[in-house]
């Protein structure tokens, strides 16, 4: 079977298994002649804030390999590939094992360690190839092991099939239509029947693609109305995707085909954890409702604590699925999962203007605009002048598909504008943004030749009220999800402590302490002396106060 590596031996600690890692990649290509350099180090991946739920170690390492040599034979323990016998009795193994804590503080996400590789080598035909990589590693607990075999069976299962759909498609088009990174490489390594580590190689979208994620100020706040519509346009791009892939397969069991599919993140949270949630976001409403005392600042908190009481109250109800009525619903599919603004990344370029000829407005963009009219047959070709912002993204792609489940398309609508966009595009925009992804997902079934108002049987004030009647469970997930990278002792601090916060070294007193997001911008890595628990979730800065705050804020529906 080759060499053995020890559980305390690191994969990415050498070239070794990078190389075999290129070499299964050129196989179907022009091979590898020789390896000519490797680089590896930790990548950022979720700026000032780690997973509250796994404790890690605070030491991190940053391991750069450069190496000349040609490549070599190597050895290996016992693994799985895609298409290997193992990867049959996987699901079983997974639940079982114990899992070492590794990782750096620095490159963790919920557990899974994220490191940027760049290899340069000598295809057969000696010419030089580059590649660059991320590779995801998960080995230190239960949660990160899951997570990571999750989207691994996305990656390798359900993408794959989707992708083979793609591709056979006779527009060349429909083959790009996912913004996600592409699939490498992964591997499973079991030990006494348990899954003990397992990688995920995926392309580097930043350099590839050149796609860059947002800064610490933004994600803090939410994404903005730019940032915001263009992500919209991809996640629109995945749900249409979805449906014309489970309509082609004219197949009823798409769950029963891929159980991995069930996974839904908030029911993973206990009930007591969830109550522990919801208590530390009602101290934050009482503590900010402390510091305003004029008048009209003070009804305003106590409309939203009797908003947020009365939802809590009904959140067993509100937060429950039925699976069973999202297979039947016409607006089921294949749904991202919670995405959190750092874990979408953007492509920019200069500013330009251009003209976009529409000879088919859907009904759906066309009952928008008339304010909710039914459209009684086609409409006149349109035109529509788009100035791009200098700084304004042109594209979005999501860098995780750890979350991937089957759901309601509008639930996840609703959730994502609470969970990742600005208040202020909650406030203005909402229905400028439902628009916008109505258009995207019904252009995408149109490449897709899906037709989509057979499909849907909804004009578009009808689809607008379904988003609605998911506002209040969405409102209610975003709270969790948010105030799970809350760190409580921080918020004990700006309570018990008049404002000041743990994470300000200057040691000013009074409520003018709170850091801002300069101020934890200029802090690089985001480690703070005083607690390493600090680094593992978001600071209560004073933008991330005001997001927290402004959940509750007034949503108006307009039909």
């Amino acid at each position: 079977m080759g060499v053995k590596h020890t559980k305390s031996k690191d994969l990415l600690d050498g070239s070794e298994w990078l190389r075999s890692v290129v070499q299964h990649y050129q196989k179907r290509r022009h091979g590898v002649a020789g390896f000519e350099s490797f680089a590896i180090e930790p990548v950022v991946t979720r700026p000032q804030l780690q997973s509250p739920c796994v404790k890690r170690r605070t030491a991190a390492k940053n391991d750069i390999v450069e190496s000349s040599e040609n490549g070599h034979k190597h050895g290996s323990g016992q693994r799985s590939r895609p298409g290997d016998p193992d990867d049959d009795h996987d699901d079983k193994n997974e639940e079982n094992g114990k899992h070492e804590e590794d990782g750096d503080v620095s490159s963790v996400s919920s557990g899974v360690r994220h490191m940027r590789v760049s290899i340069s080598f000598r295809n057969g035909k000696n010419q030089s190839q580059k590649v660059n990589w991320i590779v995801k590693s998960a080995q230190g607990s239960i949660e990160a092991v899951d997570a990571l075999l999750h989207e691994i069976k996305v990656y390798t299962t359900l993408l794959g099939d989707v992708h083979k759909f793609l591709n056979s498609h006779k527009n060349v088009r429909a083959r790009y239509l996912l913004n996600i990174p592409d699939y490498v490489f992964q591997e499973r390594r079991y030990e006494g029947g348990r899954v003990t580590r397992c990688h995920l190689v995926l392309e580097d979208i930043s350099q590839t693609k050149r796609c860059s994620p947002i800064e610490n100020l933004q994600w803090q706040q939410g994404l903005t109305m730019g940032q915001f519509k263009v992500f919209l346009g991809t996640l629109a791009q995945f749900h249409a995707v979805g449906v014309a892939w489970n309509l082609a397969t004219k197949d009823d069991s798409t769950l029963d085909n891929y159980p991995f599919l069930h996974y839904d993140h908030i029911n993973s949270i206990s009930p007591a954890e969830r109550e522990r949630l919801f208590r530390m976001y009602e101290r934050l409403l009482k503590w900010k409702e402390s510091q305003n005392t004029h008048k009209s600042q003070k009804y305003s908190f106590k409309r939203r604590l009797k908003l947020f009481h009365e939802l809590r109250h009904s959140s067993n109800d509100l937060l429950a699925i039925n699976l069973q009525k999202d297979m039947c619903d016409p607006l089921g599919g294949l749904c991202l999962g919670n995405v959190l603004p750092y874990e979408v990344m953007f492509q920019y370029h200069k500013p330009v203007s251009s003209i976009f000829e529409f000879s088919k407005p859907t009904d759906l963009l066309a009952n928008a605009a008339s304010g909710g009219a039914h459209s009684t047959g086609p409409t006149a070709p349109v035109s529509a002048t788009v100035s791009y912002d200098e700084n304004g993204p042109i594209c979005a792609a999501v860098n995780t598909c750890h979350r991937v489940y089957f759901g309601n398309l509008a639930r996840e609508l609703a959730n994502l504008v609470f969970t990742a966009a600005n208040p202020n595009v909650r406030r203005d925009y909402l229905i400028f943004m439902l628009q916008s992804y109505a258009f995207v997902l019904t252009s995408t079934l149109d490449l897709l030749d899906v037709a989509w108002s057979k499909h849907f049987k909804m004009s578009f004030p009808q689809f607008v009220r379904r988003f609605y009647d998911f506002v209040p469970q969405a409102l209610l997930q975003s709270i969790l999800i948010h105030m799970q990278l809350t760190n409580s002792a921080e918020l004990d601090h700006l309570i018990f402590g008049k404002g000041k916060s743990p994470r300000n070294s200057a040691g000013n007193s009074g409520s003018g302490n709170l850091p801002t997001s300069a101020d934890t911008n200029k802090s690089g890595s985001g480690k703070l002396e005083n607690s390493a628990k600090l680094e593992e979730c978001v600071p209560l800065t004073t933008e991330r106060i005001e997001f927290l705050i402004r959940l509750t804020d007034l949503v108006h529906k307009p039909i």
